[in-house]
């Protein structure tokens, strides 16, 4: 029997949540950009945790001591903080008389297993957009107040038009700050703490290749699994499509135990030719449908793939 999969998704798909909010005149707290899904804003059980935050408790102040604030809800940490960005948007804001400061809030949130990387990826999101967006946050809120406007005229329109440009560009610029952050740190060496490998195995388990397309080992092919006639093994067939010999190489199929890998099979690799396939089959553990292909070389990991039984259609 072969197996035909359907197309995984894309890497770090649904993996994280980024809110900015700016502080309205009137209205308080007031998000200006929601990533991926901008419609839930008016989903009142779904921006229960952001209202809730207890970020909007603290000021100024008592961030410069605690650099952020965490809330667990629903198996999710939403992680916040406030940063004050320049702004050329006519305001007149309650406890202050500056006119050319924003206060804006970041809320980045994520499954509670990956809690680990939560600070590190808060603290280079907000860096990256106060770099690259000093002063052009405003744009963005300008638009988004501009949207509710009934009648829209000319100058409102253009509005709305160069604030949605910026945010476009904003949005790109979190996406790819995320992915790069995460395909760092699934290839780190130092995987010693336990909090890190339950977030690595929940990579795993979300079905993100850590490999990197950048180099050779993208060229590597797996072949689509096959079963067993006793539906006890399944075969996998992995060509090395390069025109490069590898060297002392490691190939392990695991599978995840409560976020944590339990390796069934670890096979050693002296010397893989180019165009050779190499032939592993491992056994099929009770219960268990979802499996993990990891290619180490030097003792670096360099290439993963997930295998899901379940996704694949039987045919004879």
């Amino acid at each position: 029997m072969r197996l035909v999969g359907p197309s995984e998704k894309k890497p770090f798909e649904d993996l994280f949540e980024v809110y900015l909010l700016f502080l309205d005149e009137t209205r308080g707290n007031m998000p200006f950009l929601i990533h991926p899904d901008e419609s839930i804003k008016n989903n009142k059980e779904k921006m229960r945790p952001i209202k809730i935050h207890s970020v909007w408790w603290t000021d100024m102040e008592d961030q410069a001591v605690m650099d952020h604030i965490d809330l667990e809800y629903s198996n999710r940490t939403y992680l916040a903080r406030k940063f004050l960005t320049l702004s050329k948007r006519s305001q007149h804001r309650i406890g202050t008389t500056f006119d050319n400061i924003e206060t804006i809030t970041i809320i980045f949130v994520l499954p509670s297993n990956l809690y680990i990387f939560g600070v590190d990826l808060l603290n280079k999101l907000t860096t990256n957009i106060i770099t690259n967006f000093e002063g052009q946050l405003y744009k963005v809120i300008e638009s988004e107040i501009a949207k509710e406007e009934i009648i829209k005229s000319d100058k409102i329109i253009e509005t709305i038009k160069i604030g949605e440009k910026v945010k476009q560009k904003l949005k790109n610029l979190i996406v790819n700050t995320c992915k790069d952050f995460f395909s760092s740190v699934i290839k780190e060496d130092n995987k010693n703490s336990i909090e890190l490998q339950k977030a690595i195995s929940y990579f795993s388990l979300k079905g993100i290749d850590s490999s990197d397309e950048r180099n050779s080992f993208s060229k590597i092919k797996v072949f689509e699994p096959k079963i067993g006639d006793n539906n006890n093994e399944f075969e996998i067939i992995v060509q090395n499509n390069s025109q490069k010999e590898y060297n002392n190489l490691s190939i392990k199929i695991t599978y995840l135990k409560e976020f944590l890998e339990t390796e069934i099979m670890n096979y050693p690799i002296d010397n893989w030719f180019p165009e050779e396939e190499l032939l592993f089959i491992s056994p099929i553990i009770p219960n268990v449908n979802e499996y993990h292909l990891f290619i180490e070389h030097n003792k670096n990991q360099c290439f993963s793939k997930k295998i899901d039984l379940n996704a694949f259609i039987k045919y004879n």
